[in-house]
C-alpha cells in the first residue's frame, strides 16, 4: 500500500514566492492604495454612532411562594432568564420608548417623529451581561449628549413602569384579601 504523498512530493521554493511577489508588487501597491483611499472616505463621509450603556441589576423577587430551592446560588435559573426576558420587554415597551422619542428626537416636516420599531431597531439593544442578574441596556445616537439623555430617560421611564406594575399588582392582592376576609367573616 503506497501512500501519494510519498510518490508526489510538493516542495515550496522561497525564491520562486518572492520572484512572484516582486512582479506583482505594482498591483499589490495599486490594490492596497484604493483599499486605504476608500477607508479615508468613508471614514470622512460616515456619521459617527455613539453609544450609552447602562447595567441594571434584575433581581428575583421573593414573595410567599419562593421556596428553599429558589434561595439557592442557581435554584430557578429558568425563572431568572424569564424575568430578564420580561424586564427587557418591559425596556422597550411603547410606554418607555414613546415619551424617549418626543424628548430626544427631531420631527420631520410633517411634525411627525420616528416610528417607534424603527428606534427600537435601530438605536436600543439589550442584552443579559454574561451569567450574571445584570442586564446591559445599550443605547445608540448621532451624539454622546444624545446617548446619554436617551439611556437615562429609558432607565427612568423603565423604574417608573416597574412602580407602575407593582402598585398594580399590590392593589390586586389588596382586593382579593379584602374579598377573602368578607367571605371568611360570612
Amino acid at each position: 500500500m503506497s501512500n501519494n504523498f510519498n510518490e508526489e512530493e510538493i516542495t515550496i521554493d522561497l525564491r520562486e514566492i518572492g520572484a512572484i511577489l516582486k512582479r506583482n508588487a505594482a498591483n499589490i501597491a495599486r490594490v492596497t492604495g484604493v483599499c486605504i483611499v476608500a477607508a479615508g472616505v468613508y471614514l470622512a463621509v460616515a456619521t459617527p454612532v455613539y453609544e450609552s450603556q447602562a447595567l441594571l441589576r434584575v433581581k428575583q423577587p421573593k414573595g410567599i411562594g419562593s421556596s428553599l430551592l429558589e434561595a439557592m446560588p442557581m435554584g430557578n435559573a429558568m425563572a431568572n432568564t424569564q424575568l430578564m426576558n420580561t424586564y427587557a420587554e418591559i425596556l422597550k415597551s411603547r410606554s418607555v420608548i414613546v415619551p424617549v422619542i418626543e424628548k430626544t428626537e427631531e420631527p420631520n416636516k410633517e411634525g411627525k417623529f420616528i416610528d417607534y420599531e424603527a428606534y427600537v431597531k435601530a438605536k436600543v439593544t439589550t442584552a443579559p451581561f454574561k451569567d450574571t442578574e445584570i442586564m446591559q441596556l445599550t443605547v445608540r445616537s448621532k451624539t454622546a449628549e444624545g446617548a446619554q439623555k436617551a439611556n437615562n430617560l429609558i432607565v427612568e421611564g423603565f423604574l417608573n413602569r416597574l412602580t407602575e406594575l407593582s402598585r398594580d399588582q399590590q392593589k390586586a392582592t389588596r382586593g382579593f384579601i379584602e374579598e377573602r376576609a368578607v367571605a371568611a367573616k360570612k
